[in-house]
């Protein structure tokens, strides 16, 4: 029996899902949390110490981050983050073949594509024929973006 009477919140979806994606093999986000060895700490396994710890820390338009990426769902580890900040957090895809987030080859070109993702939407930043040019570019903007998230939060 639930005692704290937030299972129909949003807060107790987060911790909800938190828990599935960790330690639910048939989870389909399980290969990149659990399968991983990602864990929610042994506090946290029950919902009360994790909405206690979040109450004052919460809002509806922000989602929770571990700052280590490669850390455990923990109260020293997690914040809580706008969707933007937490889009800049992504591991790089397994797929990627410059070894740099936000940088591929374009064959027909025969170029290297650099671009950044800001609140959801890809932003090209251009071709360029050095690996690390292209690497520069993606490294400014999001610089760029970081900053103005901190102006943003800092007035907030």
């Amino acid at each position: 029996m639930l005692k704290h009477g937030m299972s129909d919140t949003k807060i107790y979806r987060v911790w909800q899902d938190m828990i599935q994606r960790c330690h639910n093999p048939n989870d389909t986000g399980y290969h990149n949390w659990g399968g991983r060895g990602i864990s929610v700490c042994d506090e946290w396994r029950k919902p009360e110490p994790f909405l206690e710890w979040a109450k004052d820390k919460w809002s509806e338009e922000l989602e929770i981050d571990r700052i280590d990426n490669d850390g455990d769902y923990e109260p020293s580890n997690c914040r809580f983050i706008s969707k933007s900040a937490n889009n800049l957090n992504r591991r790089t895809r397994s797929d990627n073949t410059s070894g740099y987030q936000g940088v591929c080859w374009i064959e027909k070109r025969k170029k290297w594509r650099s671009r950044i993702t800001i609140n959801g939407k890809d932003k090209h930043l251009g071709f360029y024929d050095d690996l690390l040019d292209a690497v520069e570019a993606r490294q400014n903007a999001l610089n760029e973006h970081k900053a103005m998230i901190q102006a943003a939060q800092e007035k907030a």
